[in-house]
């Protein structure tokens, strides 16, 4: 997929590690704008949230649902400190 492997999940998070950095951006790009695309939703609350994110050869995935956080606060702590690794992929509107 994309030429990367995909690892297992951490938390609400997908953890994509690639063979490089080019490989990466590729992914990280078809990822985002894949989720932007509302057949690939059908089975996402209408409340959750997509952050994609990259650094090297590693892409980081998030999702979160408010509604369904059984610990907001820790959901929180994970949004911001994902948030300082690497790079913002914008997921097109």
């Amino acid at each position: 997929r994309f030429k990367c492997d995909w690892s297992s999940d951490v938390c609400s998070s997908d953890l994509i590690l690639c063979t490089d950095a080019g490989s990466a951006a590729v992914a990280a790009e078809r990822i985002a704008a894949s989720l932007a695309t509302p057949g690939n939703l059908v089975l996402v609350p209408p409340d959750a949230r997509f952050t994609v994110r990259r650094s090297g050869s590693t892409v980081i995935i998030f999702q979160r649902t408010p509604s369904g956080d059984p610990d907001p606060a820790a959901a929180d702590l994970l949004e911001v400190t994902l948030n300082a690794f690497g790079e913002a992929v914008p997921i097109p509107r």
